[in-house]
């Protein structure tokens, strides 16, 4: 499945619901709801804020698969990019204070 969505955050959170509901429709528990939803909002709000500088004239991609019981999803926004690899790991010396900086984690755990 396929979605394009504007740099809006009303029609993002719509875009969340309704991609949430499916994954409902699928058979997947609560705790999978749950971690889908916290990954997905992170990963759409980053692409808002931090890819697409919240410009309204921008809009976000979503690809959703369904793999048995995994659920495979793609968020691409209209900025520069960034190689998440290098980002500190929020669990380690300073960053522990920080209150910013652990969306990726989030979304890669």
């Amino acid at each position: 499945m396929e979605f394009v969505v504007s740099n809006n955050l009303e029609k993002i959170y719509d875009l969340e619901s309704r991609i949430l509901e499916e994954i409902g429709r699928r058979g997947f528990d609560e705790n999978s709801r749950f971690a889908v939803r916290l990954a997905l909002d992170e990963a759409l709000i980053n692409a808002y804020r931090h890819g697409n500088r919240e410009d309204p004239d921008r809009q976000i991609k979503v690809h959703l698969e369904f793999r048995q019981d995994e659920v495979l999803l793609e968020v691409e926004d209209e900025g520069e990019g960034f190689d998440w690899r290098i980002l500190p790991d929020p669990r380690t010396g300073e960053q522990i204070d920080r209150t910013n900086g652990r969306g990726i984690f989030l979304i890669r755990q």
